[in-house]
């Protein structure tokens, strides 16, 4: 990548309930996968996220 280029970023938002969340996983490590040098968030309620801190 030369230096005028920015990273790919990406954010998946999934703001409903833990097992929907769970459920978007799989997406998530695909994408990882998929594209290694890409950034990958995860945007959802704070409660939720405490439970995939890590």
């Amino acid at each position: 990548m030369n230096t005028l280029q920015k990273p790919l970023r990406i954010l998946v938002v999934r703001f409903s309930s833990i097992g929907d969340i769970v459920l978007t996983t799989p997406l998530v490590r695909c994408l990882a996968q998929q594209l290694p040098q890409a950034e990958i968030h995860y945007a959802t309620f704070c409660k939720i996220s405490q439970r995939f801190s890590g």
